[in-house]
Order: C-alpha cells, then sequence, then structure tokens
C-alpha cells in the first residue's frame, strides 16, 4: 500500500514483475477514462488504444499490460476514505466532463491550484480530488446523486430532491435494463 506522506507516487506499473514507465499527469488519465468511456470503441480497440499511455514499448501481453493501466488509473494502492462504499455499481456519481467545470473551480477555490495550468500527478489529483470538503460544488454534485429517493419518506422533500437529482444527472448512451429504468423514475 502507497502511504502519500512519505512514498513517492509510481511513474510505472508492473507487469509480471517488471516495471515498465506509464504517463503520470491528470489530463492524460482524464483522457484514458474518455477513451475508456467511447462507446466507438470495442473492448479490443479499448485494449489497443491503451497501450499509449505507456512511455515505453508496452509489454507483449496486452492483456495484462492493461489491467495493469485500470489499476494505476483506480489508484488502488493508495488508500481511500472510503465514503463511496455502499453504491451501486452502475451508479456513476461523478464525471471528469460534466463535473469539469466544477472539479477545476474547487481546485482554485480550496487548493489555489489551476488544472488549466499546471499538470498534477495523477494520483496527486485523486487525493486531492477525494478530499475537497465537504461543502465544494463537486462533493455537494455527488452527495446529491448519492441520495436514494426510496428512502426519503416526505412527499415534498422527495420532489425538491427528485428535481436536483435530475437538473445533475450524467448522459449515459448506456443501454438499460427495465429494472434500471425504474430505479430512476423510482
Amino acid at each position: 500500500m502507497l502511504h502519500p506522506l512519505y512514498d513517492n507516487f509510481p511513474d510505472a506499473v508492473s507487469v509480471q514483475g517488471k516495471p515498465y514507465p506509464v504517463v503520470t499527469g491528470h489530463r492524460e488519465w482524464l483522457s484514458f477514462f474518455a477513451m475508456l468511456a467511447d462507446e466507438t470503441y470495442t473492448a479490443d480497440e479499448r485494449m489497443l488504444c491503451a497501450m499509449a499511455w505507456y512511455r515505453v514499448r508496452p509489454p507483449c501481453n496486452v492483456t495484462e499490460a492493461y489491467q495493469a493501466l485500470l489499476r494505476y488509473a483506480s489508484c488502488s494502492d493508495m488508500p481511500h476514505t472510503g465514503r463511496e462504499t455502499g453504491r451501486s455499481a452502475n451508479e456513476q456519481l461523478l464525471s471528469y466532463t460534466y463535473d469539469g467545470a466544477y472539479i477545476v473551480s474547487d481546485f482554485l477555490r480550496y487548493y489555489r491550484i489551476d488544472l488549466n495550468t499546471e499538470n498534477l500527478h495523477w494520483y496527486k489529483f485523486r487525493m486531492l480530488l477525494e478530499t475537497l470538503p465537504d461543502e465544494s460544488a463537486v462533493k455537494q454534485r455527488v452527495a446529491y446523486r448519492s441520495i436514494k429517493l426510496a428512502e426519503i419518506k416526505d412527499k415534498d422533500q422527495r420532489k425538491r430532491i427528485r428535481k436536483i437529482k435530475d437538473s445533475l444527472w450524467i448522459p449515459t448512451n448506456r443501454k438499460m435494463d427495465a429494472g434500471q429504468v425504474g430505479a430512476i423514475f423510482g
């Protein structure tokens, strides 16, 4: 486990026990997530495109190389606050695209970091994003999206929260099954 107080943020991934340098800037990793979300790519095309995130020739085993990049992108070796536990795997609470302006603004407001001019290490960006104060615009948007309307007993309160959630809805091109559509209107 990486310790953010005294360990350096990683600049390589390990594939079959060998280190492979990867890009580390937050902009590159935000574009990685955009590439993953692009529905015009097939799964194989995504895997091949991902190899561009290696600074040197990628490992021969493309599947393992891709899995290593996914682990790096998720910062899985860094401790997290655990605030997102208990949510549905299909429920997207944060969008780098639709919340981007709020992320940029919150970084300026709380950290005095201009994400348009500075290039943060991906791990540092994720750490700072995760630890924004609860009153930040990003955390407020995530908090409203995470509210389960079915658990709100007061009809007027539920109506008010539904209106807010609708205004914060993250569009998706993914097809939904009947249960997912029902959950939206739940």
